[in-house]
C-alpha cells in the first residue's frame, strides 16, 4: 500500500512539472520555421504570378502585333481592290463619297482591333465590325489565338489557387502549433501546499480502506 502511495505522488510530480527546456526551444524554433516557411511561400506565389502575368502580356503583345502587321497589308489590298470596284460612270462627289467609306471603314476595324482580339466574343464583334468588302473569299472567323490565351490565364488561376490551399495549409498547421507551442512555455509547478494536500488526500484513502477491511473482517468474525 505504502508502494502504491508513493508511486502516486511520484507520478502525479512528474506530470505537473515544466517542459524540459529543450522542448520549449525546438518548439520555438519549429514556429520560427513555420513563420519562414509561410512568408517563403507567400513571396515565392508572388514572384511566379508575375512571371506568368510577364509571359502572358508578352505573347499577347507579340500575338497582337503579328496579326496588326498582317491585317494591315490585307486590308490595305482588299480596299483598293474595293475602290478599283466603285463604278466610275458614277458622278465625282458620289465616287469621292464611296472612297470615303471604304477608307472610314478599314481604319475603324483595324483601329478597333486590338480592343477585342482576345475577348471571349472575339468573333461576334469581328462578324459585325469587319464590313464584307474587307473580307476574303469565304473568309471565317477563327479564335485559335483566343483559346491559346485563355488557357495561359486558366493556367495562371490554377497556379494562384494550388499556392493559396497550400498556403492555407501553412497557416493552420502554424496555428495549431502556436496553440501547443504557448502551452508548452508556460511553467508548471507543485507547491509544497499542494503536495500536502495530495498527501492528506492519499492517507484518508489508505485509511477508509483499512478501516473497510477492518469492519469487514469484524463482519466475518460474527457470523462465524
Amino acid at each position: 500500500m505504502r508502494y502504491i502511495i508513493s508511486l502516486g505522488l511520484i507520478l502525479l510530480i512528474a506530470v505537473s512539472c515544466a517542459t524540459p527546456q529543450v522542448v520549449k526551444d525546438a518548439s520555438r524554433n519549429q514556429g520560427d520555421l513555420l513563420r519562414e516557411f509561410q512568408k517563403a511561400l507567400g513571396d515565392l506565389r508572388t514572384k511566379l504570378l508575375q512571371f506568368y502575368d510577364v509571359e502572358i502580356e508578352e505573347f499577347r503583345q507579340s500575338l497582337l502585333k503579328s496579326r496588326m502587321a498582317v491585317e494591315q497589308r490585307r486590308i490595305a489590298q482588299q480596299a483598293d481592290k474595293a475602290i478599283r470596284a466603285i463604278d466610275s460612270e458614277l458622278p465625282e462627289e458620289q465616287r469621292v463619297a464611296e472612297v470615303k467609306k471604304i477608307l472610314d471603314a478599314a481604319a475603324n476595324y483595324l483601329a478597333e482591333l486590338p480592343d477585342f482580339y482576345f475577348e471571349e466574343t472575339y468573333c461576334k464583334v469581328w462578324g459585325t465590325l469587319k464590313p464584307e468588302f474587307l473580307r476574303e473569299p469565304n473568309e471565317r472567323c477563327r479564335d485559335d489565338h483566343g483559346e491559346q490565351y485563355r488557357k495561359l490565364l486558366a493556367a495562371r488561376e490554377e497556379v494562384a489557387i494550388r499556392f493559396d490551399r497550400v498556403v492555407s495549409a501553412v497557416a493552420t498547421t502554424r496555428e495549431a502549433h502556436d496553440l501547443v507551442n504557448e502551452f508548452l512555455q508556460i511553467e508548471f509547478r507543485i507547491t509544497e501546499e499542494r503536495v500536502a494536500e495530495a498527501k492528506e488526500v492519499i492517507e484518508e484513502a489508505r485509511k477508509t480502506i483499512e478501516e473497510a477491511k477492518e469492519a469487514w473482517a469484524e463482519l466475518r468474525t460474527r457470523e462465524e
